[in-house]
């Protein structure tokens, strides 16, 4: 018989009370300087005082409270793979270039993953790839060679990228979640999206694209390599026969605003699964609302410092919760 999250979900409801709401958002918004942002949001119960001029450090621990408030509650990491296999990705991407490039001094890695950031730096320096998780070894192994042999950090980026798509699909299909399901094919297919527009506009070729493009998404990888190199207008063209119609607008503005809707559109699939009671999407439901929340303050305060106009952020913020 499936697992039922009653107890969990009911903690997670209650949790979501303290989510900032569109209101809050308005409100960081209008705020007139850095410091209003940030009195507000310690206000709302983020960050703990002592970071109070490090506002990067101030979301980082407010990420981590909704992880660790989440991985509490499951108990296991697994049911979330699909989120935290990303940063064992990154992780071994800076891994393996700091390596490369005998750099010394002390890396800034993602803290949440599958595996830890000391375990991966490890297993790399002392080439070791056989110890990495079956799934990750060959590209480990491919994309050192490349960076060792040719320098060419973005073939190492390319070669980790679309293996860390590839991965994530492998969790989803393993998961019982929709919405994880959801989540990772909207990812996937709009890497592949994003992927072709920015190589056709810097003149890439259709073995380029073939390269760098995942085959785990919705949409066919042929059809969009086809469609692409036919050039923008075409590639739009053929997007909107497909569910990613809605992009295309956002796409003729510029990338940033491509990727509101990619976030947006699984903000809005998000909302529809808290109505569950038994599963565990509302628990995923939760993590993709916090990440989307984190999100929407860095371009606020980001948005501050940097004097950015009310109207422009209003243009730029994710979905919130409610």
């Amino acid at each position: 018989m499936p697992k039922r999250y009653v107890y969990e979900v009911t903690r997670v409801r209650l949790r979501e009370l303290s989510l900032l709401t569109t209101y809050d958002t308005e409100f960081l918004i209008s705020c007139k300087d850095y410091d209003e942002c940030m009195n507000f949001l310690i206000s709302k119960g983020w960050g703990y005082g002592y970071n109070y001029d490090n506002y990067e450090l101030v979301l980082e621990e407010e990420l981590e409270k909704g992880w660790n408030f989440i991985l509490e509650l499951s108990k296991e990491k697994e049911p979330f793979a699909v989120f935290l296999c990303q940063n064992d990705y990154e992780n071994l991407k800076m891994c393996i270039k700091s390596i490369a490039a005998n750099l010394k001094e002390e890396l800034i890695y993602s803290p949440r993953g599958l595996l830890l950031p000391e375990e991966i730096y490890n297993i790399v320096k002392n080439n070791e790839i056989e110890k990495l998780p079956n799934y990750m070894q060959n590209s480990a192994r491919e994309a050192t060679k490349v960076l060792l042999q040719t320098e060419d950090g973005q073939l190492c980026d390319i070669i980790l990228d679309k293996d860390m798509l590839k991965t994530m699909n492998s969790f989803a299909e393993q998961s019982d979640c929709d919405l994880i399901k959801y989540y990772s094919s909207t990812i996937i297919d709009c890497a592949n999206i994003k992927i072709i527009v920015q190589a056709v506009k810097a003149g890439k070729n259709a073995e380029f694209l073939k390269r760098a493009c995942s085959e785990y998404g919705k949409i066919s990888v042929s059809e969009l390599i086809k469609s692409g190199i036919k050039g923008i207008n075409e590639f739009c063209k053929y997007l909107t026969f497909t569910e990613y119609s809605g992009c295309v607008g956002p796409l003729s503005e510029s990338m940033r605003s491509f990727e509101k809707w990619r976030d947006d559109r699984i903000a809005m699939r998000a909302k529809e699964e808290r109505k569950d009671l038994f599963s565990i999407g509302p628990l995923v439901a939760y993590v993709l609302t916090k990440m989307n929340e984190i999100r929407t303050a860095r371009i606020i305060i980001s948005g501050k410092i940097n004097n950015i106009s009310e109207e422009v952020l209003r243009e730029r913020v994710r979905m919130t919760y409610a």
